[in-house]
Formats: C-alpha cells, structure tokens, sequence
C-alpha cells in the first residue's frame, strides 16, 4: 500500500495520529454512518430563512425611505446585511466544514461528502450564498449520504437551494390550473407570460444523473420540465404558510397529462402517478439506467483516483452498485478499494479545497476561529476576521459556496495548473506558516517536525527531507517549498 492512500482518500494523517494497522479496514468502516459534527451553533435552513425574510421587509421600507438618495440608501442597506448576517453566516459555513474535515474520525466520509456537494452544486444568486447552500448541504446532501442514490438525488433535486438556484418556481405548465383560471377571468396577459422553464429538468438530466451520453433531446427536457412543473421553493414567510417547509409541491402550476421521457410515458390513463409523485418516479427511472450508473461511477473514480480512470475500474464501481440495489455506501466502498489496490495511479492533483485541507492536516495548521472568537461579532459591522477564511477559499479559485457554474469546479489537472493558481498556491503556503504552532518551527524542532509530517504520509520520505534541508533556508520557506513539491500537489 502507497503512504498516499491516506492523502488520496481523505487529507493524511495528523502530526499525533499513528497510521492504522488495517488501512483499507480504517477507511471502509467510515462510510457506513453520518456523523454529528460541530455546527458551531450555526442556524438551520428554516431560522436562515427567517432572517432573509425579515431583512427584505427592512430593505422594502428602505427603498422607500431613501428613494431620492442612492448613496444613503447603499448606507442603509449594508448596515441591513450586517445585522442578518450577510457576509457572516457563510464563513461560519466554511468552518463548519472544515473543522469537519481536520477533526472528524471520518475523514473518508467528509472527502466523500465534498464530491457530493460540489455534484449537487448551487449557483450563488439572490445571496443563497449566504444563507442557504450551507444548510442545504449539511441539511440535504450530508444526512442522505448512507441511503441509496436514488434518494440522495430526489432529496438533493428538491432541495430549497437547488430548486431556487434554477428558478424552478417560474416554471408553470402551459396547460396548468392557474393558467386555466387566469383564461376564464379574461387576463390572457398572465396566461400567456405563464412558461415552462426548462433550468432544473437540464441539469437533473446533463449533470446529475444520465448525462448527454444517454441520448436525450431537447423534447425530452421539455417534458422533464412539465414533470417538475410545480415545484417551489418560498424565501418569505407571508409566501407559504406552512413555513416549517419551505419547500412545496403546488399541482395548481402543474402541467397535467402524460409525459414522455427518454422513450417511458409516465402518467398514463392505464397507469395514473399523483402530480407530486411523477418526479420521483421519473428520478428512480433515471438513476436506475445504465448511463447514470456510468457516469456517476466513472466520474467518482476521476475524482479520488486519476483524470483518466480505466473501463475496468468504472466497472468495478458499477458491479459494487448493481448489488447493493444504488446504496451509497457500497459505491463509495467499491472506489476506496479501487484506490487501495491501485497505489500506482498516484498522480491525481488536488483541488485548491483538498490541497489547503491536507496541508492544514498533516502539518498541524491552525488556521480556524474558535467557536468562542467566531462568534465575537456585534453584527453592527463587517464581520472582516470571520471573512478571511471566505477570501481564502476565493483567492484559491475553490469557494464551496460560489460555483461559477452549475456543474460544479473541474476536478481534472488542466483546470488547476495554470500559472495563476500556482503563484496563489505559493503564496499561501508562505501565509499558513503563521498558522503553525511555534514549538514545530524552532530550529532546534523544525527537522524533526517535518520528518514526523513526511514519513508518515509520503513514500520518498528520505528523498524529500534531504530536499527541504540540503542547504540552510529560512524556515518559512521550508513551507513554500514543501507545500508545492509535486509529491504533496499530487496523490
């Protein structure tokens, strides 16, 4: 077994963690359960939307208030964030998971977890950012990782983020009840503004379950989004009174009658399917279909083992689903095996999240706000020490909440290697050396640091020692210099 199974499959091992005796045996026995973990009294999706609510009640009044002065207005409005939270609740997010990551017993489930989160991405508009995609994906995506992926994919397909992210609320069926009602009160205006929206229907298709290699059309989408017609998220408390859910199927903006999608007609008068329940009988269709099996597994394999995964490890991973009926622990068993027997693919890079994550990891980098200092905030003012792990994970290219596109962040080499992200790599190397604990950087310390660090987590321990200490450097550029050998930037 390769040292760099630890880095591979979750972020190395911690300066006073001893390898286990049963590598394989460790790292298997952590998917099986989800573990609570320290939400630093961060609010749930409910209380998150409460605040939202409110703070636009302010906002209204504060358009009308300040409707001569633009700049009093902008005063206003920011003085308004900071007391919801804008600009605090998302960082606080961003600990939560990290801390997750470094301090959890499960580090195999927290890197797994990080590939689902980034699968079910949400593009950050109308500052779901801030409060929203945080609890959605402890709330939505994290509990559900030990059921089977069918149902992950329904949970995380009527997720509030997800659902507002793609403006599935804007999708009306053409045919619908409401359209019908607007017709027979004369106001063909609304009736005829009333439109499918084809967002959500696209992505469950292309990027969370079938893939193109399934063949689909543009028909299909469109029928996809009649079946998803109906389903709404609410931001504001006088939207929906049941506020206790936030999510809700209303079948006044669905599109009734049959549908007809990848060659299945569902709903039919032999078969009837309620409204509500056509989406997941359609997403069970799905992720049951050979192509989804595919594409999920080969695209698992290419984030923990290499950018160009064999047919014969997909295939692996497909015989691991096929017997455990799509339950996700058995598939992500079937890819750490893949990983441990495989120790000769070893040159997967690292994402900037993974490559901060296990820097902080085995070199015992302090880099997070306690509980206690987090919350040190009199949400008066900018919240600038609590952002700093935000402008971090922005400068490095890899924010878990701001994905610049519905498809998550690549997680192949070419989208990483770039000059750019290089120098930015590099200069946080020499910033996390003040996050290391003073006692490791003595002189008299620092050699037998980096030898506790390095033979425990990298194969060519003595040839990377002999490197970093073959001439006299100055200490913080030993983490400059160890931080971006390729051995550590790669697994």
């Amino acid at each position: 077994m390769s040292k760099g199974f630890y880095r591979k499959i979750a972020f190395g091992l911690g300066l006073n963690e001893n390898p286990p005796s049963d590598p394989l045996g460790w790292a298997l026995s952590q998917l099986d359960s989800v573990q609570d973990i320290d939400l630093m009294n961060a609010p749930s999706l409910n209380e998150q939307l409460e605040f939202f609510s409110k703070m636009r009640e302010v906002e209204d009044k504060l358009t009308v208030q300040f409707k001569h002065s633009a700049v009093e207005y902008e005063e206003a409005r920011q003085k308004n964030y900071n007391k919801f939270g804008t600009g605090f609740y998302h960082p606080l997010e961003i600990h939560i998971r990290h801390k997750a990551a470094l301090t959890s017993n499960q580090p195999v489930f927290e890197r797994m977890y990080h590939f689902w989160t980034n699968h079910f991405a949400v593009i950050n508009t109308n500052t779901l950012r801030d409060h929203a995609i945080g609890p959605y994906q402890r709330e939505v995506i994290r509990k559900n990782l030990t059921g089977s992926f069918n149902e992950l994919v329904k949970q995380a397909t009527t997720g509030f983020a997800m659902l507002k992210s793609l403006d599935n609320e804007r999708s009306i069926g053409p045919n619908s009840a409401y359209v019908r009602k607007k017709k027979s009160h004369g106001d063909y205006k609304r009736a005829g503004q009333a439109a499918l929206n084809e967002n959500h229907a696209r992505e469950l298709l292309e990027l969370h379950t079938v893939s193109p290699n399934a063949g689909y059309t543009q028909q299909d989408v469109i029928e996809l989004a009649k079946v998803m017609s109906g389903w709404r998220p609410k931001y504001r408390k006088e939207d929906y009174p049941d506020w206790k859910n936030p999510v809700h199927f209303d079948s006044f903006y669905h599109e009734p009658g049959e549908k007809n999608i990848l060659g299945k007609i569902y709903n039919t008068k032999d078969s009837p399917v309620s409204p509500k329940d056509e989406l997941f009988q359609v997403i069970d269709d799905l992720c049951n279909s050979v192509h989804c099996k595919k594409f999920i597994s080969h695209k698992l394999c290419r984030y923990f083992i290499d950018d160009n995964p064999t047919p014969d490890m997909v295939e692996y991973v497909i015989r691991a689903w096929n017997a455990s009926k799509g339950q996700l622990p058995a598939i992500h068993k079937a890819v750490i095996e893949l990983a441990y027997n495989n120790p000769q693919y070893n040159r997967k890079y690292l994402m900037p999240e993974t490559w901060l994550l296990q820097s902080a990891k085995i070199l015992d980098i302090q880099y997070l706000l306690s509980e206690k200092n987090f919350w040190n905030h009199d949400f008066d003012t900018w919240p600038r020490a609590q952002y700093e792990i935000s402008h971090t994970m922005e400068d490095l290219g890899h924010h878990p909440f701001i994905f610049k596109q519905p498809n998550g962040y690549m997680d192949q080499e070419k989208e990483w290697i770039s000059p750019e992200m290089t120098i930015r790599r590099l200069a946080y190397a020499k910033i996390f050396y003040d996050d290391v604990d003073y006692s490791h950087k003595k002189k008299s310390n620092i050699k037998e640091y980096f030898e506790s660090v390095v033979y425990k987590n990298f194969d060519n321990g003595e040839e990377i020692i002999k490197d970093l200490f073959s001439i006299k450097r100055i200490t913080s550029d030993l983490f400059t210099i160890f931080l971006n050998r390729p051995e550590v930037l790669r697994v």
